[in-house]
């Protein structure tokens, strides 16, 4: 399927973002705690139009129904942090994985797998979209990816940098439609009200959160 593309390694390694190995350990270890290494960031890319993360996943032949359901989990939470990352930065791009076997696996299981979690889309909700690279083909799939994006994606559909000043308009308008409770809007105020005067966004939810839970304490008669 894959044969025929060739690969520009010049463009490949200019999308490939430099993050040390423990970074990437990092990323796994803070949302999969379970010393076989079921899950690893091999790479993780970035271009104008798209994030996409390079995943190696081992299907543990114990306790395999546990394991496919902890892989999934931190996939999602990896992909969903990284994407978080990126808008916090003003650019905000589709996000993809990929998954591919460590050397041994059986393949078709954990092809099978990604298929069903691509399509489960209760789980994913649109926020990220999953594909299978058979080992071998990781950087021709991830390559055929990016580019095809970039051949879908005329220059002025492609997303940009947003000013701080353009961002906050686009929070304003979404979060003013959405569905919450009160606390929810009354942090969201908090923040936004935080972003307009210039101070510490950190700060403001510190302090919000202190006092919502002093109000706890005065509700259930603790000191």
């Amino acid at each position: 399927m894959y044969e025929d593309i060739v690969i520009e390694s010049k463009v490949i390694a200019n999308w490939r973002l430099k993050l040390d190995k423990n970074t990437k350990n990092r990323l796994v270890s803070s949302l999969l705690e379970r010393d076989e290494k079921l899950l690893a960031v091999s790479e993780v890319y970035l271009t104008d139009v798209a994030l996409a993360v390079h995943f190696t996943a081992k299907l543990a032949t114990q306790k395999l129904h546990e394991s496919i359901s902890e892989i999934k989990k931190a996939i999602a939470g990896i992909l969903r942090l990284l994407s978080g990352y990126a808008e916090q930065q003003g650019v905000i791009v589709p996000v993809i994985g990929v998954i591919s076997p460590v050397e041994g696996m059986d393949e078709e299981n954990l092809e099978n797998e990604v298929a069903m979690w691509a399509a489960d889309q209760d789980w994913h909700r649109g926020d990220f979209s999953l594909f299978y690279a058979p080992s071998g083909d990781e950087t021709k799939v991830i390559y055929s990816l990016l580019s095809g994006a970039t051949a879908l994606w005329t220059e002025s559909d492609k997303i940009k940098q947003l000013e701080s000043k353009v961002y906050l308009k686009m929070l304003k308008n979404t979060y003013r439609f959405e569905k919450s409770t009160d606390e929810h809007r009354e942090l969201m105020n908090t923040i936004i009200q935080s972003w307009e005067t210039g101070n510490p966004i950190k700060d403001a939810i510190l302090e919000w959160t202190a006092e919502s839970l002093s109000e706890i304490d005065k509700i259930t008669g603790e000191k």
